[in-house]
């Protein structure tokens, strides 16, 4: 960020102000749509609680676009696409089918586009637009789009137990803060509304009074992964690609949450914070 431009650094803390004030505001009143709209599901302790409180990340970043009067953004758009896609998963999703492979066989054997299928062809294309306009050579445009589909799936399977989404989300987002190019403007665009939205979500997420959703998930994760496509130094790219490879692959072999149970940091890390 240019500390020597005073206005500029007013004008995105009065912007984030604005945003952070609609979240407060707009936080309990989102809870109580879906509760009375039935919109929940049972958590892994089988209390019936809300989900697809993600919705106030699609919403807040829409104020941050209006309030900053900008031009409709590439990203702001394709969030909102993602988002959309999320909510459709979290209200008429199928609930039976698990994992890439469960919605592709699904796919193949059947017919059948399953609202997950439609999710990971939509973040697939979305991200290809996003990366299409990358002044890079094609191999690190493919890394880009590779992380940004692979970041938006992973910080979604990740949401299964209260706060560890978000969890590693802010993780990710510290070490881009460290090593990136994150103090643009450009990139404000992405990390003030994201991470105003996802510290509002923490506290109910992480002790279990609702859920992100896939509507949540899937946007946190796009707009991370937006993020190291387009501030990262390569080499942490590369080490995301790498990270979020395993990621994946441990949750559609075995299961993350055991892998995380096998650890004592990170099994501490997991439970930091939630409602026994």
């Amino acid at each position: 960020m240019d500390v020597q431009n005073p206005k500029l650094l007013l004008t995105l803390l009065a912007e984030a102000a604005v945003c952070a004030g609609t979240g407060i505001w707009l936080l309990p009143k989102l809870v109580f749509f879906l509760k009375t709209h039935g919109v929940t599901r049972l958590n892994y302790n089988g209390e019936l609680i809300p989900t697809g409180a993600g919705m106030l990340f699609g919403v807040l970043i829409l104020i941050y676009w209006i309030v900053g009067i900008r031009t409709l953004s590439l990203f702001t758009l394709s969030l909102c696409v993602i988002t959309v896609l999320g909510w459709l998963d979290d209200t008429v999703g199928d609930r039976t089918t698990k994992g890439f492979h469960g919605h592709w066989r699904k796919l193949v054997k059947q017919g059948v586009w399953t609202t997950g299928m439609m999710k990971a062809a939509g973040t697939s294309i979305v991200a290809l637009i996003l990366t299409l306009g990358m002044q890079h050579t094609w191999v690190y445009s493919v890394l880009c789009w590779f992380v940004i589909v692979l970041c938006t799936n992973v910080i979604n399977l990740l949401d299964l137990r209260p706060g560890r989404a978000l969890k590693c989300s802010f993780g990710l987002w510290l070490v881009l803060f460290i090593f990136g190019n994150i103090y643009t403007p450009q990139a404000a665009e992405i990390w003030i509304p994201t991470l105003i939205s996802a510290v509002l979500l923490y506290r109910e997420d992480v002790q279990g009074r609702l859920m992100l959703g896939d509507t949540g998930a899937n946007a946190f994760g796009f707009a991370l992964g937006t993020a190291y496509a387009f501030y990262a130094p390569a080499w942490l790219l590369c080490v995301a690609a790498v990270i979020l490879v395993s990621l994946q692959w441990t949750a559609e072999r075995s299961s993350i949450t055991v892998w995380i149970e096998r650890l004592p940091l990170l099994r501490w890390l997991d439970r930091l914070g939630r409602t026994p």
